[in-house]
């Protein structure tokens, strides 16, 4: 995840760096991001994607660790992953401290 300080700016600060979690086959991705209603008194980021493991797994189970790109070798049987909601924090433009999962509960 990327912050840019202006709709010209071409080097956004990296704000939270998601890659090995997240697996981006075909739909696959980051599917919301939302900001506390209190932001930034409460400055929490919520995300919601599909996580590159199966629920209780550790990621990434069809990517590498630190690559922006996940294969399936079976894309006519899937590969199954999960989805995660997780909530950061921001100190600034960038998150501070561990991702927070708060449900990882179903199968994509």
């Amino acid at each position: 995840m990327k912050v840019f300080d202006s709709l010209s700016d071409p080097t956004p600060t990296v704000f939270a760096d998601l890659r090995t979690n997240v697996n981006d086959y075909s739909d696959h991705g980051l599917v919301g991001l939302a900001l506390d209603p209190s932001f930034p008194t409460k400055p929490y980021v919520y995300v919601l994607y599909t996580y590159d493991a199966a629920i209780g797994g550790t990621a990434p189970l069809w990517g590498a660790p630190g690559q922006t790109s996940d294969d399936c070798p079976t894309p006519d049987a899937g590969c199954p992953v999960s989805g995660r909601l997780s909530r950061l924090q921001a100190s600034g433009n960038q998150m501070v401290g561990n991702e927070q999962v708060l449900v990882e509960d179903w199968c994509q």
